[in-house]
């Protein structure tokens, strides 16, 4: 009998990928994976060999991003791996498939210290959809499909498969190896037709429709449905940054250019595969409507009622569900049009046109060295429309969202969902190996600022490696966000030390990152005017086969309002905004209208009080060089406008981590300071209920030190929303008050200032404003003993009422 045939596990992983379709493989070779990368090349799939696991993390979630299908990202272990998990948590949270495989130490080294040891596994399952490491060498081809099925299905993510390094070299019986078919495409849904109908009526009987398009609506593809859709209805439309070019921005019924009013005052929006995060400021107020009416399409059910409660809430595929619209308004007898000569059509378009001549006026300044619009308007000019963008930075990427528009979907590559800065190189080399691979001709083009190149630019030596003819554009500014020029810069650094002299913002400036891409192996021009962007931009895309930059030289403060920041008094002529500016003009006028707002709010005399009445008669008796400790919900929140410092270092709150239960170990230490070293200084706490709970007993330690601190407790009965007496008496007498009562709740009008008697201080009940004012003297009179005053006020007070739908099991409420 014939020896059976073996095969290692390296091969076993190659040809397991190979039949799942993956294509692409980024990664930097080592132990224990060379053996990986070079059986995969021999399946003939291609592996591209990066600088940076980082690098390669990012362009292999790309091509997830392009094709639908996962590319892998290869990487040794330990810290290959964490480089790799930038690129994981950015395929996550953008809802890209991407499989990263790892190789890690010898399975029988584990526990010994071996090389690159690392929990890999435990690791990477925060950031991935799927993180495991196979049970044998055999079963290798059932990890990798169910990798590939678990990054495309549903909202597609990242995987992680670990290869400890004795499983890549070992072997086993062909015949032993699981054998398993293609991952098949992820399957379509539709959305429930009842919605369906909802849906179309709730569009219909909007005044100020509103359709945003997000990323997820590109990569469903559904770019065709959604044009027919918008055309048929007539409704104006708002992509979010990669949901640019789904359809065409230039497009007529486009309001990229008055994002801000269509967003705040339309009263029905339609989100199809946008997701209500910070891109869209969660879809509350300022920026939208507190009453406006989300319809929601998602692929994804846990996005749906994310921080607005939609009126419909669509689950399925976005082109699906859009062709289920087209079909709805077939059965309509009469169809649906927004009328396009509505006020809300008018006033968008008059917005769109005063915010173009705003940008005109930019794009016209003549000043060298040029803005951000001068230059980027320029490179727009010459941009193919059929190109793919790669747009990052810091104002580089948010001017750009406005100023190089897109003309199709999946044309535009930022920093998305995660906000990543370093994403760019990575991001055009995967484009462009995609492109020269399934659309020959197509071009790369990857506007970067200054300080975004400096995450991934060793990688244009990748790109020139693999004969990519990328053109890349540095915008540079000499610095993040903002730069200094080159005179200031040596003037600063010639007298200190730049680790101590120069602004943590500023980058050398001048680079000549033209001279570093030669430098590499391509093509470099400066352009310090816009006549030389055109020149040098031309010569880089006539050239298809190496890659190019062009470094354009623009203003430190380009765009931008000059910073003010102690290193920059240096400056000859010094600096003074003037006083009677249009800015100055609009904030005061914000300034006197919130004041009005509040002082509503302070006149109220309704009983139990509110937080504005409470803390104004608070604000009246305080000396004005108190020490102010402020924590709780509202009452910090609140406080932080009602309660003016006059001195710096006297207010202590949550502060950046936003910790509660700091407050009374903070006015502890701020009272044993003042004692010894400011004699007389009086310590304020002011405390929500709910803060005062965490460390409450440190009152009894503050009477035992004789440190005279004024407690105030604005009480009302709740974490942000409380309960009053006789509805919390009739919920808890009917159920369990673990079933019962609200999860915000605490009991009702606890008596904190019997709790500060009990516990050695004084303390003082106020149920209304001339009570707080008679307590709180005595209080502040007292130079000896600690003492409280209980604020009690309404449980509901200046908050609007919290829906939660599940307290209607009560109904006494």
């Amino acid at each position: 009998m014939a020896d059976e045939a073996m095969v290692d596990g390296a091969s076993i992983v190659a040809q397991s990928l190979k039949a799942q379709g993956v294509e692409y493989i980024f990664g930097i070779v080592g132990i224990p994976v060379t053996e990986v990368a070079i059986a995969c090349q021999a399946e003939g799939i291609k592996f591209v060999g990066m600088r940076n696991e980082q690098a390669a993390s990012y362009a292999a979630g790309c091509i997830g991003y392009l094709t639908g299908k996962p590319a892998v990202c290869l990487v040794v272990s330990g810290p290959g791996l964490v480089h790799a998990l930038a690129g994981m948590s950015n395929a996550n949270e953008n809802g890209w498939p991407l499989i990263v495989i790892g190789g890690s130490t010898d399975a029988d080294q584990e526990g010994q210290g071996g090389f690159q040891e690392f929990p890999q596994v435990e690791s990477t399952r925060i950031f991935s959809k799927f993180s495991a490491r196979p049970s044998s060498i055999e079963r290798i081809p059932f990890y990798i499909e169910k990798a590939v099925r678990y990054s495309t299905y549903g909202r597609p993510g990242a995987c992680y498969i670990d290869l400890a390094g004795n499983q890549i070299r070992g072997t086993v019986a062909e015949s032993a190896v699981w054998q398993l078919t293609p991952c098949p495409p992820p399957p379509k849904t539709l959305a429930d037709p009842s919605s369906v109908k909802t849906a179309i009526q709730e569009l219909m009987r909007a005044k100020r429709p509103l359709v945003i398009v997000g990323k997820g609506a590109g990569y469903s593809g559904a770019e065709g449905s959604i044009r027919m859709f918008l055309e048929t209805c007539g409704l104006p439309f708002l992509p979010t940054p990669m949901g640019k070019g789904v359809v065409a921005d230039e497009h007529e019924l486009c309001v990229s250019a008055a994002r801000s009013r269509a967003l705040l005052q339309a009263d029905v929006i339609l989100l199809l595969g946008a997701r209500l995060n910070w891109i869209l400021h969660f879809g509350k107020p300022p920026r939208f409507r507190p009453d406006v009416k989300v319809i929601q399409v998602d692929l994804c059910p846990e996005e749906l009622g994310n921080n607005i409660r939609p009126v419909t809430a669509l689950h399925g595929d976005v082109d699906c569900v859009v062709r289920q619209f087209l079909e709805e308004l077939q059965r309509l007898p009469s169809g649906f049009r927004f009328d396009p000569k509505s006020e809300w059509w008018t006033s968008l378009k008059q917005k769109i046109e005063q915010n173009k001549q705003n940008s005109n006026k930019l794009i016209q300044d003549t000043e060298i060295p040029m803005n951000y619009y001068t230059a980027l308007d320029r490179i727009n000019a010459l941009l193919p429309k059929d190109c793919i963008i790669v747009n990052e930075g810091s104002n580089t990427m948010d001017i750009g969202r406005t100023m190089l528009p897109n003309t199709f979907p999946r044309h535009r590559l930022d920093a998305g969902t995660f906000g990543t800065m370093g994403v760019g190189v990575g991001f055009a080399l995967a484009a462009a190996l995609y492109c020269r691979d399934h659309q020959p001709g197509k071009r790369v083009v990857c506007i970067e600022g200054d300080s975004a190149i400096g995450f991934s630019g060793m990688e244009m030596e990748t790109v020139v490696r693999y004969k990519l003819p990328i053109v890349f554009v540095v915008v540079n500014n000499s610095g993040i966000g903002h730069g200094i020029d080159k005179e200031t810069w040596t003037s600063m650094t010639n007298e200190e030390d730049p680790c101590i002299a120069s602004p943590p913002f500023s980058l050398s400036p001048m680079v000549r990152y033209d001279q570093m891409m030669k430098a590499l192996g391509g093509e470099g021009y400066l352009a310090m005017t816009p006549d030389e962007i055109t020149t040098s931009l031309r010569k880089c895309l006539d050239d298809k086969v190496k890659p190019s930059l062009v470094n354009v030289i623009i203003r430190g403060d380009a765009a931008r309002k000059q910073q003010f920041l102690e290193e920059l008094q240096r400056l000859p002529s010094g600096f003074r905004f003037d006083p009677k500016s249009e800015w100055w003009t609009s904030l005061k006028q914000k300034i006197e209208q919130n004041k009005q707002n509040s002082n509503k709010l302070i006149q109220d005399t309704e009983i139990p009080m509110n937080y504005y009445t409470a803390l104004d008669r608070i604000n009246a008796l305080l000396p004005k060089d108190c020490i102010i400790v402020n924590e709780g919900s509202n009452t910090m929140d609140i406080g932080r406008t009602m309660l003016p410092n006059t001195f710096p270092r006297h207010r202590l709150d949550a502060g950046t981590f936003g910790t509660m239960g700091v407050g009374v170990g903070f006015a502890l230490a701020a009272a044993l300071y003042c004692r010894d070293h400011q004699p007389g200084k009086r310590v304020v706490c002011i405390e929500g209920d709910s803060a005062i709970g965490f460390s409450g007993m440190e009152m009894e330690t503050v009477v035992r030190y004789k440190l005279p601190i004024v407690f105030v407790v604005v009480n009302n009965s709740g974490i942000g929303h409380g309960i009053d007496k006789e509805t919390w008496t009739s919920m808890t007498n009917e159920e369990d008050p673990c079933i019962a009562s609200p999860p915000f709740s605490l009991s009702p009008m606890v008596r904190y200032d019997q709790m500060m008697k009990a516990l050695g201080g004084e303390g003082y009940l106020a149920m209304t404003p001339d009570e707080i004012t008679t307590s709180l003297r005595k209080c502040l009179d007292d130079k000896v003993k600690p003492s409280l005053v209980n604020v009690i006020i309404r449980g509901d007070a200046a908050r609007k009422q919290q829906d939660f739908n599940w307290l209607t099991r009560s109904s006494k409420l």
